[in-house]
């Protein structure tokens, strides 16, 4: 059987309102990249059972025309995220997974509010994400009954990955 595909990247992101951002992939080509991200949907789910909450968001990221030489100037928020993913590992059915995981430690620089003071947090976030193939494929299904089934099986792969990484 074949074991997850594992990749690690430290990305450089700087956030600059209008929901515009700059992202720098560490080693490589390491251009900066414009990018506009819109939030188009949030979900909160409450697990008392659990020690953690899940949030579900999609979101829209859209690749601006330009690759920059250099990071502009004035920058609301510098977020470095060093990331390990996990890529089609299989569950504990046998079945390979259609969500990637993300384990990202992530340092935040921002401005203090009401100064010029930056400071940094540290934060850890899991993320599931399904691959762009994945959501489209999904979301081209046209008949009623295989668009349930798909979506059955998507929420159950995702569920059976969010208690697979949940602390018991």
């Amino acid at each position: 059987a074949r074991a997850a595909t594992v990749k690690s990247s430290v990305t450089h992101a700087y956030t600059y309102g209008d929901e515009r951002r700059v992202q720098v992939e560490e080693g490589g080509e390491g251009r900066p990249k414009p990018e506009k991200k819109q939030r188009m949907l949030e979900f909160q789910i409450h697990l008392p059972a659990c020690p953690y909450d899940c949030r579900i968001t999609v979101s829209l990221e859209s690749p601006e025309a330009d690759v920059l030489d250099s990071v502009p100037e004035k920058w609301l928020s510098h977020r470095i995220k060093r990331r390990t993913s996990f890529v089609s590992p299989k569950l504990p059915n046998g079945v390979r997974s259609r969500w990637q995981a993300d384990m990202t430690h992530v340092t935040t620089r921002e401005a203090a509010k009401g100064g010029e003071d930056m400071f940094d947090a540290d934060s850890f976030e899991v993320e599931m994400e399904l691959g762009g193939g994945q959501c489209d494929e999904w979301l081209r299904i046209e008949e009623s009954d295989s668009a349930t089934r798909r979506t059955s099986e998507i929420a159950q792969d995702l569920w059976t990955r969010i208690r697979a990484v949940m602390p018991r």
